[in-house]
């Protein structure tokens, strides 16, 4: 199954509350983390982070990018 296209080597899916979705994505034209809607139809690019490599949710329920060089950001 194809949920949506057009994203530039995607990792880290975020499966938010409201049925969207977070994810990364790490090509080197991108860089950024992207919100896609429930339906997969909408995406929009939320920040641009460089070469991001996941996400991940904290104790207290923050997003955190985390990266392969042990580097994170609170987004």
């Amino acid at each position: 199954m194809i949920f949506t296209t057009g994203l530039s080597a995607p990792e880290g899916p975020v499966a938010l509350p409201d049925g969207t979705w977070l994810v990364v994505e790490g090509g080197a034209e991108r860089g950024c983390v992207t919100h896609i809607s429930a339906d997969g139809a909408a995406k929009r690019v939320i920040k641009k982070t460089g070469r991001p490599d996941g996400l991940a949710l904290d104790s207290k329920g923050v997003m955190q990018q985390k990266r392969t060089t042990a580097r994170s950001s609170t987004l």
